[in-house]
């Protein structure tokens, strides 16, 4: 790693990735889904750490889409994005929740675990990458109700557990 003034530029193998803004703060990843104009949604896989005030991805899907393996846990993050804020808001899981196009695989909603994620505060950051603000680490229970404050982002984990599903990718829509 090596650090220039403004600049912070990570080495990885052959590519060089020169970051301008925080990490926290990288929108260069996730999938836009559609939705109501209230509250903007989107979905990214578990590995990344989502900012509550990055801005939306551009890329777009029309749902979410997960490979997982039999007995195989593969979580994603949901992240709702409020134009206004909201109370009372319900996430519902539909029985019959994913399937894929490849074969006619249907997880139960019992095979998927949600919880919120929270956030805390951050002063000084531990690595060059890193910088004050607030990061998600603690998973929560997820309440039987949120209150979304606006403009900024609500991620939920979700975990899919296929325990009876063949190797095959699979999507599916939890817009309800």
């Amino acid at each position: 790693m090596k650090r220039a003034t403004g600049w912070v530029v990570f080495f990885s193998g052959w590519q060089a990735l020169a970051a301008t803004v925080p990490a926290i703060l990288d929108s260069s990843f996730g999938y836009r889904l559609p939705g109501r104009p209230e509250c903007a949604v989107w979905w990214c896989e578990s590995t990344y750490k989502v900012g509550r005030e990055r801005a939306l991805p551009e890329a777009t899907a029309d749902r979410v889409h997960v490979e997982a393996a039999r007995n195989e846990y593969e979580p994603f993050q949901l992240v709702l994005y409020p134009e206004h804020p909201l109370a009372q808001v319900r996430l519902r899981i539909p029985e019959a929740w994913v399937h894929t196009s490849q074969a006619s695989v249907v997880l139960a909603a019992t095979n998927i675990e949600v919880r919120l994620v929270d956030y805390v505060p951050v002063q000084f950051p531990s690595d060059a990458g890193g910088s004050s603000g607030l990061y998600p680490d603690p998973l929560l229970p997820m309440p039987p109700e949120l209150a979304l404050e606006a403009p900024a982002a609500t991620v939920l984990d979700h975990g899919l557990c296929p325990q009876d599903a063949t190797g095959r990718s699979v999507s599916g829509n939890d817009r309800n």
